[in-house]
């Protein structure tokens, strides 16, 4: 197990490394997210007192990992020692966060947003589907990360942006249901023959 080398709050596991049973990702603490995954929110690097919206959030994997850093970035802001949330990958792709910690791939990233934080930060999650906002509402709650995500049932296209309560939105998480790049590793879609380049 090795902190990975571009995400600093993540854990990296060896190959076949089976962690859904854990006591850790049973409780919330570590999340099993692919390291693909854990990289939006990274590349987003939200700062101490920023509002985000996650647009087409569920399961809630990244939208709790916003909610991580952003304890994170507050606490150190603040000057505090609460820990960080860190993501694993079991080399597979697969990693875990909680919010306690996260480790890079998903570690610990639950507990850790589940104290309130100073500063003003928040996570707007929306998802249309009301059984994916469901399981949304419950992997933010497994994560502790209520006090910072509100989840809502809705079209993010729908959403006014002009709206008082989005006033301090700094930045943006929009995964839409895409072509699952991020899981060519682990699809093996490397072995798939090529098609022909040649004319019928």
């Amino acid at each position: 197990v090795h902190i990975d080398d571009l995400l600093p709050d993540a854990l990296v596991f060896p190959p076949g490394t089976d962690l859904h049973d854990h006591p850790l990702v049973q409780q919330g603490v570590l999340v099993l997210q692919s390291k693909a995954s854990c990289m939006p929110a990274h590349a987003l690097n939200p700062q101490p007192g920023w509002h985000v919206v996650d647009c087409c959030a569920a399961p809630g994997n990244k939208t709790t990992h916003v909610a991580a850093l952003l304890h994170a970035a507050n606490s150190s802001s603040l000057g505090t020692s609460d820990t960080y949330d860190g993501a694993a990958d079991h080399g597979g792709g697969k990693k875990g966060r909680s919010g306690k910690q996260r480790a890079t791939g998903d570690t610990a990233e639950a507990k850790a947003a589940a104290a309130t934080p100073a500063v003003d930060v928040k996570v707007f999650a929306f998802d249309k589907d009301p059984k994916r906002l469901k399981r949304l509402q419950a992997n933010v709650n497994k994560a502790g990360a209520e006090e910072i995500v509100t989840a809502t049932q809705a079209d993010f296209l729908s959403i006014d942006p002009t709206a008082p309560q989005y006033s301090k939105v700094q930045g943006v998480i929009l995964d839409p249901s895409c072509s699952g790049s991020g899981t060519i590793i682990s699809r093996m879609d490397h072995l798939l023959p090529k098609p022909s380049t040649q004319p019928n």
